[in-house]
């Protein structure tokens, strides 16, 4: 432990203030990938270039309020999930529904989330709901990724090695 005092003091108070009017401009934006991303510098630069220069009290309140917005974003997160796999199974259950009894599948881009998790729960949701033999083929992209997943019926797949082990 150590203290401060004079010009050191009122350098560490102010380098505090300054830290604290970036983490409450943060704390008041709307939730997006941009705060998230905000939070994580001003984590780093709490844990790392403030520590020992500023009252470990502050930085520890400090820390307290990021942690706060990372559960913000945990929490949302799940959230979406939870609706896109809604929306995956609903999707997958009106193509299914009346006239579409009669298709063989369904090839599909969604406005999802892209995650593979994500996809092959909800095929294997709306599969077990619907006890429906169809074939189903998703995508879902972002900016920076394409995710795609299917489910192909096991009736199909036996009888398609079955034609394939008659021919020669």
């Amino acid at each position: 432990m150590f203290a401060v005092t004079g010009s050191d003091a009122e350098e560490a108070c102010r380098l505090a203030n300054d830290f604290d009017a970036k983490l409450r401009k943060v704390e008041h934006m709307r939730f997006s990938l941009e705060k998230l991303t905000f939070a994580t510098t001003l984590k780093t630069e709490n844990e790392r270039d403030l520590k020992g220069l500023i009252p470990a009290v502050r930085r520890s309140n400090f820390t307290a309020r990021i942690k706060a917005i990372e559960a913000e974003g945990t929490k949302m997160a799940k959230e979406k999930a939870k609706a896109d796999e809604k929306e995956i199974v609903s999707t997958i259950q009106k193509y299914f529904e009346g006239d579409g009894e009669k298709k063989p599948g369904l090839v599909a881009v969604l406005d999802v989330t892209p995650d593979p998790k994500l996809l092959t729960t909800s095929i294997s949701t709306a599969m077990k709901k619907w006890k429906t033999k169809k074939s189903v083929y998703l995508f879902a992209t972002d900016s920076a990724k394409v995710v795609h997943t299917c489910f192909v019926p096991q009736v199909y797949l036996f009888q398609e090695s079955s034609n394939w082990a008659g021919r020669s």
